[in-house]
Order: C-alpha cells, then structure tokens, then sequence
C-alpha cells in the first residue's frame, strides 16, 4: 500500500483495522465473532496438525534436532529471566485476559453451563499445546534452515545463533514472527508441502490470532467501560456506540502517540504483557474469594497461584520500564535526566496556573457563585471541547508525526531542536487544561465537561516529562550519540 496524505502504509493499515474493530465488536457475538472463530478454529487446527506430523516426521527421520542452547544465563543485553518469562509466555502460561473472554463471549457460545468446563480448560490445554509447538519451531525447527541477507542459508547451531545472537537483533515483533514462521515451515515442508506454501500456512495461522482478537478486545473494553459507566452514573458511556468509540480511539491514541506509521502500539507491549499479568492476578482473587465464601478448601487450588502472582506484579513492572529493557547506555540516561529537569519547569509553569484556576473554579462553585458566558452555552461546550481535543491530543499527536517526518528526512536531529520540540509539546499540551477549567467554571452539559476533561487529562499525562520516555526518543532519533 503507498503513503496516503504523508501516512505510511502501517498507520493506513492502523486506522483501516481500528474502523472495522469499531463495526465488528458492535455486531451480535453470532452474527460475526462466533461464525468467523468457527471457521477460524478449522485454520488453527489445520497448521497445528500440519506442524505436529512435520515435528514427528522430521524427529523420526533425524532432521528435527534442538539447536538452543538448554540455559542461557546472562544473554547479551537482556532483562533478567525473573519475571520475565511469566509475561512472555502470555497466554500459555498464564493470561488475564482469557478471564475476561470466558464471561463475555465464551459464556454467550456455550448451550449449556455444563459445557464451561470442556471449553474453557480443553482450550488452555490446547493453548499450552500451541506453546510447546512455537517453542519446538524456534529451538530445533529454525536450524533445519534459516535463510540470512549475507551468510546465506545456515543450519544447526549457527542459524539459532544467527537469529538469537543477543536480545537486540532478536528484538522487534516482526524478528519474533519470523522466526516462528520459518520454523513450522522448515518442519511442515518434510511431509512434502512446498516450504513456500507452508510459510502462507503459517502467515494465516499467526494473523488469526490477531484478526480474532482484534474486535474481542474491543468489545470487552466497551463491557468495562459500560459497567464503569453505570456504577459511577456517566449515561452517556452506557451506550454501546459511545464506549466503543471510547475503546478505539484511546486504542488510536496509543498507536499514533509515537507518530504516524502507528508503531505505538509495538512499544506498548511491555505494558500490554504487564496489565495481562495483572488481570490474572485479579481473576485468581476473585476466584478464590468465590470458593472461599462457598466453604471447604478448595480455594486455596487458586489462593496460591493468586498470591505468586501478586507478588511478583512488582517486579514485573520494574521490567517493563523503557529503561529496563531498552536503555542500557549510562550517558544517554544521564542526558535524559537533565532534559527532564529543565522540561520540569516548563511544565510547572504551564501547570500551575491551571491548578489555581482549577481551585478558582472549585472556590465559586462552593459558594454558590456562578458564571455565565455570553452565548448559547451550548455552543460554548462544544467549542471548549474542540479547543480541549485539540489542544491536548490532535495537534500534539499532529506535531510528531511532523517532527517525525522531518527527522526522517534529513536524517539528524539536533539536541537543541529536540528539547524546542519538546517544550512546544509540553505548552500545547497543558492547554487543554484551561479549556477544561473554563469549561467547569461555565458548568457547561455533561458530555462537553467530560470529554473537555478527558482531554485535558489526556494532555497532563503525555506532558509529563519521564526519563525513561525522554531516553527511549532519544535513542531513536540517534541523540545518544551526541557529545
């Protein structure tokens, strides 16, 4: 696909997917999601049973041998295994968000209650099945052969290491894809299947998981948003269609906060790893205070678990840090952490007379003053929130992916233009904040007010200047490097 209006083809695709996720997760569980996993389901199982003959087949014939090293303790420029490991895995090892699928689709599949258990933990078996598959493909299937840009095709321990040299080269969705890609297919192609026609095989079976799981998320997100929304008296995100589009466009936030080609969403699965390890914790908890409440000693079957689980929640989110996984320089931390504190007092200086408009407004309201703008104050809700969502999210997200495109094309970022840009970033994001202030002051409709505050959140939040999100920019744009 070519640029459209200076978007790369990533972030056509970004918008194209979040669109048809908006559609699809509205639609009936039996008009899409449950007739399209059943066909899906055939594909799945199709290349599970395609890779389980090819590893039995190339095992017996003596071409399946593991290449992998069986321990690697200290592998170059990677985190530590603890936790690490817990939140690779994911879902075959553990996976909050499969607890919140079971009760908001998989309970609307099932024709009787009964059928849960077959279900829900024949799938996890099937699930950890996949996994020992993924591992065998990586750890043996990859040294049958692995195709490089200069070496050629290698085999045996040297294409493992090829691939797996250290945690940089290995970095990257994409490195991770292909290496479980070109494995099953080496594996697959030993009972006769074209290692060209396997590799499609193979590219089906991974995007699957993501095409089914694309609009799931988001129709479980608008679940959440739903019963926050009643529990907390907002009507307006009960409706289906408003929590949806709350669902996608914070989903778009994330995906083009780091510019236009929409790689956002890559940085974010760190956290994406995290919060699914955290979701898990609060399933286990729930769980066991369910048994617990109905007696006897099963509940401790799931309290155990439960309590691994959240004691290693912190460590986890030490792990996932940008600075844990990707910044290993000393000096380009120190260089963040002086950018940082100058960017500090710009946004002090922005953030502080908001907060004391913020306390203003709180003042008037107590003593029952109230201000009224000239006007219909209709209008002026909506023209505060426009003011706000640009303010605080369009036009910052507009500034980098200028800057990002800029950067792109001359190639060479200096330390001076960036910290300008960041400064520029830091003052129009805080603006919303006074959007939203005038907003209150005014007490405009529900939905203006909110939306106008979200926004402004919004603009605080990505306004913040963190080391670790100052040292991961900077290391993109090559500033590192700078004396």
């Amino acid at each position: 696909m070519p640029t459209i209006a200076g978007m790369p083809a990533t972030g056509v695709w970004t918008i194209i997917l979040l669109i048809y996720a908006f559609f699809a997760s509205m639609l009936s569980v039996t008009t899409l999601l449950q007739p399209r996993d059943y066909i899906n389901s055939h594909q799945l199982l199709v290349a599970m049973v395609l890779l389980v003959l090819g590893a039995l087949v190339a095992g017996f014939l003596g071409k399946l041998k593991v290449v992998a090293p069986v321990v690697q303790v200290y592998p170059e420029a990677a985190p530590s295994m603890w936790p690490f490991l817990f939140i690779t895995i994911a879902c075959g090892a553990i996976s909050g968000f499969h607890s919140l699928v079971s009760s908001g689709t998989s309970a609307k599949q099932v024709a009787r209650e009964d059928d849960a258990l077959f279900v829900g933990y024949g799938s996890m078996v099937l699930e950890g099945m996949r996994a020992v598959l993924v591992i065998i493909a990586v750890a043996a299937g990859i040294g049958m052969a692995y195709q490089t840009k200069d070496a050629g095709i290698l085999t045996g321990t040297a294409a493992w290491t090829a691939h797996y040299k250290s945690w940089t080269v290995a970095a990257g969705l994409g490195s991770k894809v292909n290496a479980v890609v070109e494995g099953s297919a080496n594996m697959i192609a030993v009972i006769g299947i074209p290692k060209a026609f396997a590799i499609i095989i193979m590219g089906v079976f991974v995007a699957s998981f993501a095409g089914t799981t694309l609009d799931t998320t988001v129709r479980i997100q608008r679940y959440v948003v739903q019963e926050l929304a009643s529990d907390v008296k907002l009507g307006i995100f009960k409706d289906k269609y408003v929590a949806t589009g709350f669902a996608v466009i914070t989903a778009a936030i994330l995906a083009f906060n780091a510019g236009a080609s929409g790689n956002g969403r890559t940085n974010s699965l760190a956290a994406l790893r995290a919060t699914n390890q955290i979701l898990a914790g609060l399933g286990l908890i729930t769980i066991t205070l369910y048994l617990k409440q109905k007696g006897g000693a099963g509940w401790i079957v799931s309290g155990i678990p439960a309590v691994f689980d959240v004691l290693h929640l912190k460590a986890i989110k030490e792990e996932t840090s940008v600075s844990s996984f990707f910044l290993k320089r000393q000096m380009m931390l120190e260089k963040a952490t002086l950018l940082a504190g100058k960017l500090v007092r710009v946004f002090w200086m922005m953030i502080g007379p908001a907060l004391i408009f913020l306390a203003s407004d709180v003042f008037l309201h107590r003593t029952g003053v109230r201000i009224t703008p000239p006007g219909n104050l209709r209008y002026w809700g909506l023209t505060l929130l426009i003011l706000s969502v640009t303010g605080g999210i369009a036009l910052p997200i507009l500034m980098r992916t200028l800057f990002h495109s800029r950067a792109v094309k001359t190639k060479k970022v200096e330390h001076g233009q960036y910290r300008r840009f960041q400064e520029h970033l830091i003052m129009l994001g805080l603006s919303a904040c006074y959007f939203a202030c005038l907003a209150y002051l005014f007490l405009v409709s529900k939905l203006y007010l909110y939306g106008s505050v979200f926004a402004g959140l919004y603009g605080v939040y990505s306004s913040i200047p963190s080391r670790a999100k100052l040292a991961g920019e900077m290391r993109y744009y090559g500033l590192e490097k700078e004396k």
